[in-house]
């Protein structure tokens, strides 16, 4: 009692405080400020709007299977009712609401009430009896029914705790609410319990059971409030951390009062919007600037002048929370965190939900005979207990996920490159996205945050690991550099910064996550840390691909395992010196050449003196001779840093080598021999060793690029048809066979044999060097056509018709999924320190003539030098439409398909005009990829001409590289032509993105107006249709193109329009700004005051005007001017040039001091100024905060959930129902679907094979048909030749006949040959059709064989489920059975005893009995030998009356042979009274006799129920034959008198010994509610038996 009191009581004091900080007041409203709200106390937080969310850059990275799971699940919307109102329940504000209505759970709980409910459902349930019930009542026979069945009752309620728990509040005595009283209080405490009949009355083991469950509920429920409000910290903190990360990847700052973004985009986002991933792309503003130099300082400044909104949050942990603070020092809450916290309830109860349905083990009743609704709504689960979990786990995953998060926010605050820190941002934001990968075929979810957690702390050591020793080498380092001290000058430049050591600080909480590193010390190489994801990432899928995991469990203890690796390898790593001898260790790993950078200086220098002289050159000269010697010191680290890499690979690849030997070309390498065999990547190294150098490095060369492209090809085909699969196909590797809606096995198979089909129809299929060509060129066509349909066609699909979500899913997923599959710049990990100088393209032969092995990282992927450097195809193709729900991915289906029609119809409509301007496309482009001295000899205007015939020549012969070229070119140029719609529409639109209806609506009518119709026009009038062209009518109205205009030549138009546009606008943009900076430097100029030109130095952010006194300075002038002077005492002379140099550094050093003056003091004027915009931002979160308070009522919902528990109760188990019929009905359909197709199998098989036939009857008649024609020609041959030499004859020729005649013979032997050649041919047709029918028999074969296979392992399937369950049940069964038979056995033993004493009493009376009975047969036998001589007395006596009959019968025939034949009769029937009666004597003395026998059986049974070791089953027996005898005994009662009994045994009377208590049958008495059916077999027996008696 006294403890419930004290948890009260903290209950109490603690809620209050929960509650306090579950309370967000709007920031900067008048009631935050009048009560301080937000500044004194971390639990008074304010909640705050995040500005920064329409700017964010970065999309995090999702697993799309766990996603389209997701997405299932919600478009499903089967969320448990009452785990909902649970979890509502935790969100009651009201403390007195939420202890009545958990003191009323635990009443319910601990005193349940069965269920009533009125529905159909229910009143039809027929519940079937456990076997507990039937063996009680089977065994304990001396109790009634009826309290069986209540004991029973009471039992099985009891066993649930959730029951029919009913968390509704309900009204507590008057006295419990205004109970306040200080101390322990007995008479409160009892009225906390609800026990209001008094302590007289309440039993005190059930006050201290309540009491003791009470106090566990309440310390549950405010430990499931700390959890919520825990996660919602770090909730918070990951937008925190996103805040910081938009501002910097954005570079967002405050102008007009609006956020503008001005940082250009990074490579990764480049690639993402769809270009090559070079850094700046269209939204680069560099052009507007003089140098690239002020480009860079403008780019940075946004954080040093703009607004103080834009600085970062502070973050502190206390008692387990995270509070965050804003520059103004307030603790706040963003919103966002707030709709985070409810997306995440959200998820979890649907999750939560789809574990608690999928539980079958409790459910009893069969379908057939109605439903139970406390079992199939899932009563007996806890629901409290359920949230309780859920909340622990996702807060331990929460706080393992913030602690990686404090790794890589370590590492960013110390990068410096701009792509090293979009790395690590995208790193961090992924890990705040990530979410567990759930698994349904589990039975809970614990193990599976279990799991992830573990994962998350396996990569939090090996960053830190990696981290701290990093840090700790660059402090060993760094003083190295700097053990001459800072000199300063140009020669320092470049060197790591130096460490000064003092004062130690935590970058990012108050906690570090690493170590505390100085005040002013930085280490940019740990921006190096971005590529340690992307290497786990790749170690992981190569485990991956070899386990080949098929659950989401499976796959997580995979990674877990693997994680480990990784770590016990970075603990246990050797440094690569150490694979090597003392001698090269000294040689090529020696410090002096390692970590000295000077000694790279110096050679440096060294290498620009030799030089020297060559500086003279002016012009393009100079400019290549400065990039020639920048890539030259350039390549001279690079071979420093190859060096020490090829030194460590090289002994690692040491220890791998497979030969193989399998061939891929012919052994020379110049024949291409078949495409279907793919040689294994051990067996390149091998394939060609007996060629030279140079020629086996091009076979390998043409081999390796065959391969790629074609193993890219069938792992496109292969994922384009799992798209379509199922969400509970966990990946690739899952074996769910292919849906035939997404094409199947067939259009792979299609596809296959159109490859073939195109290497065949090449110039020269024999040619690798042109497959390879085919086969690339038919990659790049397919994920060109993929990022197409994607990109623009279902986006624009999903805004048109107002799918916004749809839209936005499908860009947020883009991000990810389609740069791995373009042309896009995917540098390697390797390359973070080797980087390109800025301004080079990367795909160009002129950087890779520069810069090789930097080139080559840049370009080549994350780990261009593996041998599984694929790309993952199916994961990028699934991460595409992974959030699309069924009717939006029908409708993706849709696009894609539409998108080979369209290319079809590109080709078909495809023109000479189109030719040419193709040619013009595909010269350019190999123009770019000829080396440069190949460009410099061969003109470009005769490669251009020639280029141009040779694809008419191609085109017109069909050859498939052409082809594939001209798709290629349409689809670059239709990517093109969306690339810069989408960025002029931002132009014109002046907005971030266009996603949403209106704007797309006014986006497509400005398009229309100003590009697509004037394009139009101009078409029309270049092909003569200018007056059959209309102009719109309205803006929206439609206009097709005209007649005889192509698509390409309508992308092509629309691209020169947007070019134009856009070139227009870059010279308005420069024009705009030299027109200003003209204007202010014309007016300055024109002022005559004395103040300072502090327009010139104004920055766009500062909004107000003042002016600045020009100040005087001439201390340090005459500092400068008397450092060099002549004079004497009088006077002083001055040389003028250096009168000229001082007078020019005064003027300096006036200009930047008053400049310094002017930044410091114009931000200091405008925050003052801008006071009067926060008053009116105050008023509008005032407002808000008005809309927002409007929406917090819990009272009706406790209500609600109070009055609707029942229904809610007996939903859920509809629902459950619901799905369980659900999937019976998907059993059902799948079936079906195999019926109907085994029953046309046969059908489609005959047919097939009759097609075959006709097939092959066709090219035999064709092959016929060919025969006659040359038969018919060789007989007009022979008669040309035969008219020839008839001429020659006629008119005398003089020439001879041997010529015709030779060849006629030729003829002759040629149609002989040609005949055999016919005939073989159609052997050779009748062979294929044959083979073609085997083979489809064969399959057919297989085919019945797989089903059979498959129904054979679903039967037994089936059968071992049986078995399973039967076994259960017998286990059950044996089990009640054994313990009823214990009880039986103890109350039998106490009979027993009775028993015993009866029988002995009987004992004397059976043998009485028996003598009575020996005496009763000894006098029927007398009796039966004397009746026996009667008769034979009276049968000698009946044979001489027929004889004397027969004498005198002899005299009258006829009256003799009549009196003869009723002799025979009379002496029959005689005969038969003889038998009869002697059968009934003989069964009177066997009964007789068996009387005896009987009454020894019965002592027998009786004797052994004396037994008490035994079985159950022993002990019925044992029942059972007693029962048998006692049955005999009420049927045959013995009689101990013999003068009461006679002759008929059927009539024979006994005296009544056996006890009352038997009168009644039985089995009447064991089971009165169950019919015959459902005895046992002995009880059947023995009422047969009676029956038989009767």
């Amino acid at each position: 009692m006294e403890l419930f009191y004290l948890v009260v009581q903290k209950f109490r004091s603690i809620f209050c405080k929960q509650q306090t900080m579950r309370t967000f007041p709007v920031y900067d409203t008048e009631i935050s400020r009048s009560e301080n709200w937000g500044m004194s106390d971390p639990t008074r937080a304010l909640k705050k709007r995040a500005n920064w969310i329409p700017f964010i850059k970065i999309k995090p990275k999702v697993d799309p299977w766990q996603q389209k799971l997701l997405i299932k699940m919600k478009q499903w919307k089967k969320v448990d009712k009452m785990l909902t109102v649970h979890s509502k329940f935790v969100e009651v504000s009201d403390m007195e609401r939420v202890m009545e209505g958990l003191q009323d759970h635990a009443a319910a709980v601990l005193k349940p009430h069965p269920l009533r409910s009125g529905s159909a459902t229910c009143s039809h349930a027929s519940g079937q009896q456990n076997y507990d019930d039937i063996w009680k009542e089977v065994y304990a026979f001396t109790e009634s029914h009826q309290e069986l069945n209540a004991e029973d009752s009471n039992k099985a309620v009891a066993c649930s705790e959730e029951g029919v728990g009913d968390s509704s509040p309900r009204k507590l005595p008057g006295s419990y609410r205004k109970k306040n009283e200080r101390g322990y209080g007995y008479m409160s405490t009892w009225q906390l319990l609800g026990l209001e009949e008094g302590p007289a009355i309440a039993n005190k083991e059930d006050v201290v059971t309540r009491g003791t469950y009470l106090s566990f509920l309440l310390l549950r429920h405010l430990r499931l409030r700390e959890l919520k409000r825990v996660c919602l910290g770090i909730l918070n903190y990951f937008r925190s951390v996103e805040r910081s990360l938009t501002i910097s990847t954005a570079g967002l700052n405050l102008k007009a009062g609006y956020l503008i973004p001005s940082a250009e985009d990074t490579s990764w986002i480049s690639a993402a919007k769809g270009g090559t991933g070079a850094s700046g792309g269209l939204c680069s503003q560099s052009y507007v600037h003089y140098t690239p130099a002020d480009y860079k300082i403008h780019s940075i400044q946004f954080m040093e002048f703009a607004d103080m909104e834009n600085h970062d949050d502070f973050h502190t942990r206390e008692d387990g929370y995270i509070h965050t603070q804003d520059q103004r020092g307030t603790y706040i809450i963003y919103d966002v965190a707030l709709e985070d916290l409810k997306e995440l309830e959200n998820q979890l109860l649907l999750v939560a939900s789809q574990y608690i349905e999928k539980d079958k083990s409790n459910v009893t009743c069969g379908k057939s005979s109605g439903s139970n609704v406390v079992e199939w709504a899932h009563a007996f689960v806890d629901r409290f207990a359920v949230l309780f979990d859920l909340w622990t786990c996702e807060t331990a995953l929460l706080e393992k996920k913030c602690q990686l998060l404090d790794v890589y926010l370590e590492a960013y605050q110390h990068a410096l490159d701009p792509e090293e820190r979009f790395a690590l941002a995208q790193a961090i934001t992924d890990i705040m996205h990530k979410h567990p990968r759930f698994d349904l075929e589990l039975e809970y979810f614990v193990n599976i945050y279990k799991d992830e957690c573990i994962c998350l702390q396996l990569q939090v050591q090996l960053l830190r690991a990696i981290i701290n020793q990093q840090i700790d080498v660059q402090r060993e380092y760094i003083p190295k550099i700097w053990r001459k001290g800072q000199k300063g000058g140009i020669n320092e430049f470049g060197l790591p910064y130096n460490v000064i050591t003092k004062q130690l600080v935590s970058l990012n909480t108050s906690c570090a996550a690493s170590k505390n590193i100085y005040l002013l010390e930085f280490h940019p190489s740990l921006g190096l840390v971005c590529s340690i994801p992307k290497a786990l990432e790749c170690i992981y899928q190569e485990f991956y691909s070899i386990c080949r995991p098929k659950t989401a469990s499976r796959a997580i203890k995979l990674e877990k395992k693997v994680l480990q690796l990784v770590l016990d390898e970075w603990q246990t790593m050797e440094k690569p010196e150490s694979f090597y001898s003392s001698q090269i260790q000294k040689d090529l790993f020696a410090e002096i050449l390692i970590e000295d950078p000077v000694l790279v200086q110096d050679i440096a220098l060294s290498l620009l003196e030799v030089r020297a002289d060559e500086e003279r050159k002016e012009g393009k000269e100079r400019q290549l001779f400065i990039l020639d010697s920048l890539s030259l010191l350039l390549e001279l680290i690079t071979l420093r840093h190859r060096l020490i890499e090829v030194a460590t690979e090289s002994a690692q690849l040491a220890r791998f080598f497979h030969p193989r030997p399998h061939y891929l070309l012919s052994p020379d390498g110049c024949t291409f021999l078949n495409l279907w065999f793919i040689p294994h990547p051990t067996e390149v190294l091998i394939m060609f060793k007996t060629l030279s150098e140079k020629a086996a490095l091009k076979a390998l060369h043409l081999s390796l690029q065959i391969v790629g492209a074609f193993h890219d090809v069938v792992a496109y085909l292969l994922a384009f048809a799992q798209l379509g699969n199922s969400p509970s196909s966990f990946c690739a590797l899952n074996p769910e066979p292919l849906t035939p809606e997404w094409g199947g096995t067939g259009r792979i198979g299609t596809e296959l044999q159109e490859i073939q089909r195109m290497i065949d129809s090449l110039q020269n299929p024999q040619d690798p060097s042109e497959v390879a060509q085919l086969l690339a060129a038919h990659r790049n066509v397919m994920f060109l056509q993929f990022d197409a349909a994607i990109r623009h066609r279902l986006r624009e699909t999903f805004l048109s018709s107002g799918n916004v979500s749809a839209y936005q899913s499908i860009t947020d997923r883009i991000y990810h999924a389609l740069p791995p599959l373009s042309n896009a710049v995917i540098p390697s990990v390797f390359a973070a320190q080797l980087r390109l100088p800025q301004l080079l393209d990367v795909q160009s032969c002129r950087t890779l003539m520069h810069f090789p092995w930097r080139t080559f990282l840049m370009d080549e992927g994350l780990f261009p030098v593996t041998i599984n450097n694929t790309i993952n195809l199916n994961y990028n193709m699934q991460l595409c439409l992974c959030n699309l729900n069924d009717a939006d991915r029908r409708v993706a289906h849709g696009e894609l398909a539409a998108m080979q029609f369209l290319m079809e119809d590109v080709l078909q409509s495809h023109d000479d005009s189109a030719v040419d301007s193709h040619a013009d496309c595909q010269a350019s482009l190999a123009n770019s990829e000829q080396q440069n001295s190949e460009e410099m000899t061969h003109p470009s205007a005769s490669w251009l001409q020639s280029s141009k015939k040779m694809c008419k020549l191609l085109l017109r012969h069909h050859d498939p590289v052409t082809t594939c070229n001209l798709l290629r070119s349409f689809l670059v140029l239709w990517k093109q032509l969306e690339i810069l719609k989408a960025e002029w529409g931002r132009l014109k639109l002046r907005t971030e993105d266009i996603n949403t209806v209106p704007l797309y609506k006014e986006f497509c009518e400005q398009y229309g107006t100003e590009i697509l119709h004037p394009a139009m026009k101009a078409m029309a009038r270049q092909i003569g249709t200018e007056e059959d062209f209309r102009e719109p009518v309205t803006s929206t109205q439609h206009v097709l193109p005209p007649r005889a205009v192509s698509e390409t030549e309508m992308k092509v138009y629309q691209l020169q329009k947007l070019l134009e546009s856009l070139e227009i606008h870059m010279i308005y943009d420069v024009q705009k700004k030299i027109k200003q900076e003209m204007t202010l430097v014309i007016s300055e100029r024109a002022r005559q005051e004395s103040s300072l030109p502090t327009e010139l130095w104004k920055h766009k952010v500062m909004q107000e005007n003042f002016s600045v006194v020009r100040p005087q300075i001439v201390e340090t002038f005459v500092q400068r001017l008397m450092e060099n002077y002549e004079g004497s005492d009088t006077e002083v002379t001055f040389k003028k040039n250096h009168l000229q140099q001082c007078l020019t550094v005064l003027g300096c050093d006036i200009m930047a001091r008053e400049r310094s003056n002017f930044e410091t003091y114009s931000m200091f004027y405008e925050n003052i100024l801008q006071q009067l915009h926060r008053l009116l931002y105050q008023k509008e979160q005032e407002l808000h905060a008005v809309e927002d308070g409007g929406n917090q009522n819990d009272m009706s919902l406790t209500q609600i959930a109070g009055l609707s528990h029942e229904m809610i109760m007996e939903i859920t188990a509809l629902r459950a129902q619901l799905a369980d019929l659900e999937d019976e009905n998907a059993g059902l359909r799948e079936k079906i679907r195999k019926e109907v197709r085994d029953e046309y199998e046969s059908l489609v098989r005959n047919l097939f094979g009759t097609c075959v036939h006709l097939k092959g009857k066709l090219d035999v008649y064709r092959l016929s048909i060919e025969q006659r024609v040359l038969e018919i020609i060789s007989e007009v041959r022979r008669e040309g030749v035969d008219n020839m030499i008839d001429l020659k004859k006629k008119f005398g020729s003089p020439e001879t006949n041997d010529d015709l005649e030779e060849h006629l013979s030729k003829q002759e032997q040629l149609q002989l040959l040609q005949n055999e050649n016919i005939s073989l041919s159609k052997l050779v047709c009748k062979l294929r059709t044959l083979s073609c029918w085997k083979h489809t028999t064969q399959k057919a074969q297989l085919s019945a064989k797989l089903r059979y296979a498959e129904k054979e392992a679903l039967q037994n399937k089936k059968e071992c489920l049986n078995a399973k369950m039967m076994a259960e049940q017998e286990v059950t069964s044996l089990q009640g059975q054994l313990t009823s038979a214990r009880k039986a056995l103890e109350k039998s033993q106490a009979e027993n005893g009775k028993l015993k004493e009866q029988l002995h009493k009987q004992k004397q009376i059976l043998l009485e009995m028996e003598h009575q009975k020996t005496q009763e047969a000894r006098k029927r036998q007398i009796l039966s030998v004397v009746k026996a001589q009667n008769m034979e007395k009276v049968l000698e006596e009946k044979e001489q009356k027929l004889k004397c009959l027969v004498k005198e019968a002899e005299k009258p025939c006829k009256t003799g042979l009549l009196q003869q034949k009723r002799a025979k009769t009379a002496m029959q029937q005689i005969r038969s009274q003889l038998t009869q009666e002697f059968s009934l004597n003989l069964e009177a003395f066997q009964n007789t006799d068996e009387l005896p026998r009987q009454v020894y059986d019965l002592e027998a049974a009786v004797s052994q129920r004396n037994v008490t070791a035994g079985s159950a089953a022993q002990v019925q027996n044992n029942k059972t034959a007693a029962f048998t005898q006692l049955e005999d005994y009420k049927q045959e009662p013995l009689n101990p008198d013999p003068r009461n009994s006679t002759v008929k045994r059927r009539n024979t009377q006994r005296p009544k010994t056996v006890p009352s208590r038997w009168k009644k049958s039985a089995e009447d008495r064991l089971l009165p509610h169950l019919n015959e059916k459902s005895l046992p077999t002995v009880f059947a027996q023995l009422q047969e038996h009676r029956l038989v008696w009767k």
